[in-house]
């Protein structure tokens, strides 16, 4: 499935709740600020009684103080939507949703990547009791993303080509703890929508979103719509070759861009421990760490830079582990970049950091089960439509 990089215009949904964000009105007030029949606005109120995030808050009686009393209507507190669920090879998060998109509940908690379905599990749990411990009602929630580090092709949910097994195994962990539509699919996809949206990337029709963590990943946006190709598949940058790159890939290979780029990779070349000593050797102005930093900013400013000529994008978003923990990569990649490009031609790309803090990917994953729902409402309504 695609995803729209930008929101789409507001639902007749999304205006109820924001009407009623500034306070509780009747279906008559509705009616007449939204400019709608009572017919749809009721159609409306369905769905979002159905979701929890509206009901009946008071009565108030006619002004002629004749007839039944008029119900006004309210935004419900603390109703849950949406969770965004999400496993990197270096953490695990999870966020709950109102229908505002607000964050009722949070949990992030750090990860050594040996696999996705026991951290899943334990996430969907820790989120769970964080919920609960908030006074958080879950009852409601009505859709579920979940992002992994791990391809996933084209596929969002059952029947696709996502693979009945892994949509299976995810739906066998997320389903205890609560019931919706699932969507699932990678990571790093779910963490450029967050950006795009929400983040450095906002306002780009055309960006790159390159991810420097446990890996190195990539998402490519184009006309505001993040695809994964005729696969599925599109943004496994960490597996471009880097010329003259010899350190061996994980993938069987030699000389990837992950062999040199990713966080893990750079604290092995620079000699440190982990990205906390990295960032105290750079603060030293350790020989070794400089050069492993300028060395990944070099590797990764060549794989951008052939994207650029191919594809001319606006912007580069810049994320990760290892831009969180040294920032100095981001001018230097961009530097790297403008040396490569066709000379005295006005490319006029910005090489940006991430915007979003760890929880961006789960907001992102959150997000696209959003539009998920949304397509397969509208899908719903164009059959009816067609066969009525």
């Amino acid at each position: 499935m695609d995803y729209l990089a930008t929101l789409a215009p507001s639902s007749l949904e999304e205006r109820i709740v924001q009407a009623l964000a500034s306070g509780p009105a009747t279906r008559s007030e509705l009616c007449t600020r939204l400019d709608v029949s009572r017919t749809v606005l009721g159609r409306a109120l369905t769905e979002l009684r159905q979701d929890g995030a509206v009901r009946v808050v008071a009565y108030r009686s006619h002004e002629e103080g004749r007839g039944r009393p008029v119900e006004q209507l309210g935004l419900a507190e603390r109703i849950a939507c949406a969770v965004g669920l999400h496993i990197s090879r270096t953490a695990a998060g999870g966020i709950v949703l109102d229908r505002k998109g607000e964050v009722l509940a949070s949990v992030l908690t750090p990860l050594s990547f040996t696999g996705w379905q026991e951290p899943l599990d334990q996430l969907c749990r820790d989120l769970k009791d964080r919920a609960d411990d908030d006074g958080v009602d879950m009852s409601y929630v009505s859709r579920i993303g979940v992002g992994l580090p791990v391809p996933v092709g084209q596929g969002t949910g059952p029947g696709t080509a996502l693979g009945e097994d892994l949509f299976s195994s995810v739906e066998q962990i997320v389903s205890p703890y609560w019931s919706g539509s699932l969507l699932v699919d990678n990571t790093i996809r779910m963490t450029a929508l967050a950006e795009a949206r929400w983040g450095a990337g906002q306002g780009a029709p055309e960006q790159i979103y390159v991810h420097l963590g446990g890996g190195v990943g990539a998402c490519v946006i184009v006309a505001d719509r993040i695809g994964g190709g005729s696969t599925g598949y599109a943004g496994e940058l960490g597996h471009a070759t880097v010329p003259g790159g010899t350190r061996p890939c994980q993938c069987g290979r030699t000389g990837c861009l992950e062999t040199l780029a990713s966080a893990p990779a750079v604290v092995e070349i620079a000699g440190a421990k982990d990205l906390a000593e990295l960032r105290r050797m750079l603060d030293d102005g350790a020989p070794a760490a400089r050069c492993a930093l300028t060395e990944a900013s070099r590797a990764v400013a060549q794989a951008c830079a052939t994207a650029v000529l191919l594809m001319s994008p606006g912007r580069i978003v810049v994320g990760g582990e290892l831009v969180a923990a040294c920032p100095e990569i981001v001018p230097q990649i961009a530097t790297e970049i403008a040396d490569r490009l066709v000379p005295g031609t006005g490319w006029s790309v910005e090489v940006v950091a991430a915007g979003l803090d760890a929880l961006g990917p789960a907001r992102g994953a959150a997000g696209a089960a959003d539009s998920y729902v949304t397509a397969c409402l509208e899908e719903a309504k164009r059959r009816q439509r067609s066969f009525g």
